[in-house]
């Protein structure tokens, strides 16, 4: 059976520089870059002696560095009184802002909106160079067009102005008190290597104009004055509420049978019944908040039960005081209340399970308080988590609004904020690919739950979610990829097959897709097409040492040692901490009876990943076979600490120690 990629009993112990996904879960969580970057605003000193060409920072003088975490600047003359306004991003709130430009000086102005011929130039006339040919007709001093006294003023249309902005499409040409425009020439950005340029005239300052590649004309656009009467105002920020509800658009699923046990210690089952609804409910008998909640579930079991709702209340007294403290307490309290609903004792899997749940769902990775709930679909789904009490007004709402059955409607019936969110074939197709990206990350997640647990279970829910992926995005390489990826870690080869040639068909450039094509043949005793498929992962990607590595496994597999070697060496070649491919040129070298090389080998991988218990044990063994049984000892312990399991180990440990005593 062939090794997982990048899996041989080894851990990874690879260091490498933050990835864009570690940026993003920054982010997400709250946080900046480095925070508190301040908007700024440079002036132009123009022909300033004093400034010796350089730019001025009047960033504190114009107003701009607002005490905000500025991201993005967007200009554009959203008054048309022929200034440029600007939009302001930023990290935090407010995260827009709009400063009018109120600027009262009698200075001149062109504004010119481009239009490509649509076959050699783009449309929009993205890369376009445009200069403006201007004079002041008033000054007594005569001024010739292409001398030195006239002069130009050059801008070009660009596709994007910083971080995640886009400045208005319309070129602005601030003049000065310059009255007379002789000339302007569009340098278009065609295909061809030589310039084409296009030179138009009629222009009147003050104006808007529209140019159509190849016509030679100016057409002028009539200026539209809004009076947009803004109001200034402060951001208000929201008090801090002591109780959250998170509606998911991605339900997380659960397995068949939850166990728990009851207050008298009997296990049971938790799902939810035929056509119901299921709220677990986090509470201690020590919280007035969980009390007060659990009085109003009992004061409204009927309406409750009516809407189909089932709740376990699940104490975690013995969590919160210690695993001897009695139940008695809880007894207690749900005996008083005449508690309608089924009850049992939390134990650190359940908390551990919602708990990762709910960091999977909300960034801002806390502490679930108490009280705290979930509420399962009919399916066992998770669809809302509630964070504080929740009322049973609010309870019997949502089980209507997590009723519809596609993803989309569930998104349009419950906005994370405020308002109506518009629906349109774009905004459907948007959401769609958002909740599939999250499918696939939960299906990730649900994998390496399955490696952690080696319970089957989390992979069959992971199968899930990917089945659903594909199922939503049919023509993505990526969907096929994952799923037959996941369909692999679950023993369903063929089927997996199947996908991963799929993804293949869709897009034959991605080196990870042939690698895990290679893994699945491997393991249907494929050799020959499991090489072919490697070594077509190689042309995509040659420097990829986890390819190498499984290419050098595969050929280890078939006793193939001097095929393997080579393909080992190029994986530490390209990865120099590369513990497992050291592990195996260290068995190469064993089998070989070249010993000396074969222990260096082994050292290193325990060196690079000292909880690496194969490699402890091979090297103790060796060690052994060279008489070094205090050496021997030494690594046998270490892979009997790390792998108590390994009988093998134990009992060469226990040979070890007694031919050391002779």
């Amino acid at each position: 059976m062939a090794q997982a990629p990048g899996v041989d009993g080894a851990p990874s112990t690879e260091q490498s520089a933050p990835s864009n996904q570690d940026f993003s879960k920054l982010v997400e969580r709250g946080r900046s870059f480095s925070g508190r970057e301040r908007h700024c605003c440079f002036l132009n000193t123009g022909g300033s002696t004093l400034a010796n060409g350089r730019f001025a920072n009047i960033s504190a003088a114009s107003g701009l560095d607002f005490i905000d975490d500025g991201r993005g600047v967007a200009l554009v003359d959203w008054d048309h009184d022929g200034d440029l306004d600007l939009w302001l991003t930023n990290r935090n709130a407010p995260r827009l802002r709009l400063l009018r430009n109120n600027f009262t000086a009698n200075n001149h102005f062109l504004q010119i909106r481009l239009l490509g011929n649509g076959r050699d130039t783009n449309r929009d006339a993205i890369g376009a160079r445009v200069e403006v040919s201007v004079r002041n007709s008033e000054d007594t001093r005569e001024r010739k067009v292409g001398s030195q006294e006239s002069y130009r003023v050059v801008n070009s249309l660009r596709a994007g102005e910083g971080f995640l902005s886009q400045s208005n499409s319309w070129l602005h040409f601030g003049l000065g008190n310059a009255n007379q425009i002789d000339k302007v020439v569009v340098h278009w950005p065609t295909a061809e290597a030589s310039d084409r340029s296009e030179e138009f005239t009629g222009f009147h300052v003050d104006q808007r104009y529209e140019l159509v590649q190849g016509s030679g004309e100016a057409n002028k656009i009539a200026t539209l004055r809004h009076n947009l009467a803004l109001q200034k105002s402060s951001p208000q920020i929201p008090p801090p509420a002591e109780t959250a509800r998170i509606l998911l658009d991605v339900r997380l699923p659960l397995p068949d049978h939850l166990m728990y046990l009851d207050l008298d210690g009997q296990q049971q089952v938790a799902r939810p019944g035929k056509n119901k609804r299921l709220l677990i409910n986090f509470w201690e008998s020590h919280c007035v908040p969980c009390i007060r909640e659990l009085t109003e579930f009992t004061e409204n079991a009927r309406a409750l039960k009516k809407a189909g709702i089932e709740i376990l209340a699940l104490s975690v007294d013995r969590l919160e005081h210690g695993s001897n403290v009695e139940t008695n307490g809880a007894k207690n309290i749900l005996r008083q209340l005449q508690f309608p609903f089924n009850v049992g004792q939390a134990d650190i899997a359940h908390v551990s399970l919602f708990q990762n749940y709910h960091d999977f769902a909300i960034s801002q990775n806390r502490l679930l308080p108490l009280p705290s709930s979930f509420l399962l679909d009919r399916q066992g789904r998770i669809s809302v988590i509630y964070k504080g009490p929740i009322s049973v007004k609010q309870l019997i709402k949502d089980t209507k609004l997590v009723s519809s059955p596609k993803p989309v409607g569930q998104i349009y019936r419950h906005p994370l904020l405020p308002g109506t969110i518009v629906q349109h074939e774009i905004t459907d197709r948007s959401t769609m690919s958002r909740i599939a990206t999250t499918r696939s990350t939960l299906g990730k997640a649900l994998l390496k739950m399955k490696a952690n647990t080696k319970l089957d279970q989390w992979g069959q829910l992971a199968v899930d979610q990917f089945s659903e992926v594909v199922q939503m995005l049919p023509d993505e390489s990526d969907a096929h990829n994952d799923y037959g990826w996941a369909l692999a870690q679950n023993g369903k080869l063929r089927e997996a097959k199947s996908h991963l040639e799929k993804a293949i068909e869709i897009d034959a450039t991605k080196s990870r897709y042939y690698a895990n094509l290679g893994y699945v043949l491997d393991n249907l005793g494929d050799f020959h097409n499991a090489v072919q498929s490697y070594q077509s992962a190689l042309a995509v990607e040659d420097n990829n040492p986890q390819v190498h590595y499984l290419l050098g496994n595969l050929h280890f597999g078939q006793k193939q040692y001097n095929e393997a070697r080579k393909y080992f060496l190029r994986a530490i070649e390209l990865q120099q901490n590369y513990a497992a491919a050291e592990h195996k040129l260290g068995a190469i070298y064993a089998l070989h009876g070249d010993i000396k090389t074969a222990v260096r080998h082994y050292k290193r991988a325990c060196d690079l990943a000292p909880n690496f218990a194969t490699a402890h044990h091979h090297l103790g063994v060796v060690l052994a076979n060279q008489g070094k049984m205090a050496a021997a000892v030494k690594y046998l312990q270490q892979a009997v600490d790390l792998d108590p399991g390994n009988e093998q180990a134990a009992n060469q440990l226990k040979l070890a120690r007694e031919l050391l005593k002779k």
